[in-house]
């Protein structure tokens, strides 16, 4: 008998620690200046409600092959995950950041075609390796440059 009630009571927790018919809305951020920085820096942040009213449960994110554990902030009660990759490797494209329960990335792990929670779409426009100096500093440099010279040349003839 003991065992029964043992089982019931996994099976209610199993059952209570998932999510149901997800909500959520999601905004995403990457760096984008390849001059400064030594990596490419993602961050997805996304608020999460489920029908269930489930609080404080773990949240994976899938990017790529890579399972990632989201964080969750505990005065905002926002989810975000962040990861860096090499700047060869993030070239202009769209990533996918697949949100999995613990049962969904148990199930992932054995079958990587199991169907996340949800899917947030990043749009990363790649990296702008711009100059040090920008051209107005070269022009305001050459215009003081001219502006000294002519000066120069102005008291030379006037001596």
């Amino acid at each position: 008998m003991l065992r029964v009630v043992a089982a019931f009571c996994l099976i209610a927790v199993t059952l209570a620690s998932r999510c149901e018919s997800p909500k959520h809305s999601a905004t995403s951020y990457s760096t984008t200046d390849g001059f400064f920085h030594y990596q490419t820096a993602f961050i997805a942040e996304f608020t999460l409600t489920c029908a269930n009213n489930v609080k404080n449960m773990p949240f994976y994110a899938v990017i790529g092959d890579t399972v990632r554990a989201v964080a969750i902030s505990e005065e905002t009660s926002k989810h975000q995950v962040s990861w860096t990759q090499e700047h060869e490797k993030s070239g202009a494209a769209t990533y996918e950041i697949k949100i999995f329960d613990e049962d969904g990335i148990a199930a992932w792990r054995r079958d990587p075609s199991v169907k996340p929670l949800f899917t947030i779409e990043h749009y990363h426009s790649g990296l702008s390796r711009k100059p040090f100096f920008s051209s107005e500093t070269i022009a305001l440099l050459v215009t003081v440059f001219a502006l000294y010279y002519a000066i120069r040349q102005k008291t030379e003839l006037t001596a």
